[in-house]
């Protein structure tokens, strides 16, 4: 979730898109996102997947073959632009065995359907985030991503956004 928040505050184009296609599927402003509302929010998903992609949790998979996921997801044979974040590549795409976050067939994670969905109303939502807020980088500077090592990976600063309510959504947040 801090991966897809970092990469929307540098790409604000993608941000406005995302809030765009949540705005025009959520005529009736007096609600927030529920789960039933993503699979109806294409484009979110393929924020979500191009995150995945270029950021997962772990760079290996442990299959009868040891692959190397990171590796695979930015592969120039595979992906064109693979370091750059563009959510419109997964558009009518068929991933096959080029994109794996969470591994695939008998082994693959059996949380799978429950992160993605879990992750959509977060980033889509959380009660903040896409819907209900506006944000922006501190400063003129884009955000930076640098990554600690260890078991998982994590940032070795935290997360920086200014962030304001969308006026249509002021009185939902103060509900909450």
């Amino acid at each position: 979730m801090e991966r897809a928040m970092f990469l929307l505050l540098n790409h604000p184009e993608v941000l406005q898109k995302a809030k765009s296609e949540i705005n025009n599927h959520l005529t009736d402003s007096g609600r927030l996102l529920d789960d039933l509302d993503l699979s109806k929010l294409p484009y979110l998903c393929y924020i979500i997947n191009e995150t995945l992609r270029l950021y997962l949790q772990r760079q290996f998979l442990h299959l009868i073959v040891h692959l190397k996921t990171w590796a695979i997801h930015r592969d120039p044979n595979l992906w064109e632009e693979p370091s750059k974040f563009k959510p419109e590549r997964f558009e009518g795409l068929d991933v096959g065995f080029k994109f794996l976050p969470f591994g695939k067939g008998r082994r693959a994670c059996s949380g799978a359907a429950m992160a993605m969905r879990l992750v959509g109303l977060v980033v889509g939502n959380v009660r903040t985030l896409v819907q209900c807020f506006e944000w922006g980088s501190v400063g003129s500077e884009t955000v930076g991503y640098n990554e600690k090592s260890g078991l998982t990976f994590g940032k070795t600063k935290p997360l920086e956004a200014m962030y304001k309510p969308c006026p249509p959504m002021i009185n939902i947040i103060s509900q909450l």
